[in-house]
């Protein structure tokens, strides 16, 4: 089962199952946070469904390929939703209106609606509509990010599928398999420093990898230790405040300012001296107390950025709880 979809077993049952028994629900529920594999996993699922081979899916026939290129007549795509309250009723009555057309070619007709937690309410009383009746030959594979900002009403009516973050070992192996045909070397140290700070998190790894952005966080919790070392309040609000609209890259910085935080620690226990100028600033310019605040401070935010918390609360939180502790 590879397809690019790593870990998760219990996910992978299903298919197994829908295999051997080809029992089939009307609707699917794929949830789990950003980066996990949700819309692959929605395609694995479209092709065991629509697989014309005995063993499914074979990612080889003729209807898997069309699904794998999305230019399978019978497997729509509904998108819209990249936003909170993007995916009006309209789009919701254009599903309904399309589900009593027969497939093209095959025995059923698949809707992919990625991230229904956006939909409006109007559209999910019409979508309830539909789930409450759907047609004979009409399966629904939805994705959300977070369960729980969907109605209770619409998730009775599903088979929820959830996908968990991988294990450290299974993330390494996967991020080595992806970039096997990369500068071995080069990727495998990256990897070594990226898996421990993504949580299990495959699209978040491979992003960091890709573009380098790794490189350009380590550089911002630098930046940002001096600033600290400096005390200097608003150009620390005005540097964190970059970060208000994407907390993934906000918990990399974090995890960042904690490894540097531990650092000037050594310093103060074991008089270390092979680190970076603005790790040994944090070391003499703040206490020991003060450093072990700061850990026990910024590891309490850094769980909450994988909550659903505000994040520009959060940041002014972040700051006020620095000054509190830094002076």
């Amino acid at each position: 089962m590879s397809y690019n979809f790593y870990g998760n077993n219990m996910a992978k049952q299903l298919l197994l199952n829908i295999n051997k028994s080809n029992c089939l629900s009307h609707a699917y529920l794929i949830f789990g946070q950003d980066g996990l594999g949700k819309k692959t996993f929605a395609k694995l699922l479209a092709m065991t469904i629509m697989c014309e081979s005995d063993k499914k899916p074979c990612l080889e026939c003729k209807a898997c390929k069309k699904v794998i290129s999305d230019n399978h007549p019978d497997v729509k795509y509904v998108l819209g939703g990249e936003s909170k309250n993007s995916l009006h009723i309209e789009k919701i009555r254009e599903i309904k209106n399309d589900c009593i057309i027969k497939p093209n070619e095959s025995e059923y007709k698949i809707y992919i609606i990625p991230n229904i937690q956006n939909m409006t309410i109007g559209a999910f009383n019409a979508f309830l509509k539909t789930l409450e009746e759907p047609p004979n030959n009409v399966i629904f594979i939805l994705t959300a990010n977070n369960i729980d900002l969907l109605p209770q009403t619409i998730i009775s009516r599903i088979s929820p599928v959830q996908l968990f973050p991988l294990s450290p070992k299974e993330l390494e192996d996967a991020l080595k398999t992806e970039f096997e045909d990369s500068d071995i070397e080069l990727v495998y140290e990256k990897i070594e420093n990226i898996v421990p700070l993504c949580n299990g998190n495959m699209g978040l790894a491979k992003k960091y990898l890709l573009d380098d952005k790794f490189s350009k966080l380590q550089q911002d919790s630098l930046n940002l230790c001096r600033l600290i070392a400096q005390k200097k309040e608003y150009p620390i609000l005005k540097y964190v405040t970059e970060f208000e609209k994407n907390n993934q890259d906000f918990y990399i910085l974090l995890e960042q300012i904690l490894v540097h935080l531990r650092e000037s620690l050594l310093i103060k226990v074991t008089g270390k001296s092979d680190v970076k100028e603005e790790v040994s600033q944090l070391a003499f310019s703040l206490s020991k107390s003060q450093v072990f605040n700061l850990i026990e401070f910024i590891e309490k935010v850094k769980i909450k950025t994988q909550t659903n918390a505000n994040q520009s609360l959060m940041i002014a939180t972040f700051v006020a709880g620095l000054k509190e502790i830094i002076g």
